[in-house]
């Protein structure tokens, strides 16, 4: 099943399971040129002790990003170049944001 981020889909290949396992989700967003671009992703939470600090995203050919808890901030280039001066908040989200907010909003997290 697919869910809207807003700005393209996400569905989990694998859900993330209660014990801590990683998901892997995969995420279709429009390119600028309105080109579609669907990449997958391992979701690893990243966790100190019993608190979750946030997300790592990691591509099939070893690239990751870090996202915060709260899914306003990502470390990929797109957020970090093109996105963290942006004017409003939901313009400064990339499709990595949205999409793991989404993806765990049908989760019940």
């Amino acid at each position: 099943m697919s869910f809207n981020t807003g700005t393209g889909v996400c569905r989990w290949a694998l859900q993330p399971s209660l014990t801590g396992e990683p998901g892997y989700l995969v995420i279709t967003a429009q390119r600028s040129t309105g080109k579609p671009v669907t990449e997958s992703y391992t979701v690893t939470e990243n966790r100190d002790g019993g608190q979750l600090l946030g997300y790592r995203l990691t591509k099939p050919d070893g690239d990751s990003y870090d996202l915060p808890a709260s899914l306003t901030e990502c470390s990929c280039p797109d957020f970090t170049i093109n996105r963290v001066m942006a004017e409003s908040a939901d313009l400064r989200l990339c499709k990595h944001c949205k999409a793991v907010n989404a993806a765990l909003v049908k989760l019940g997290a």
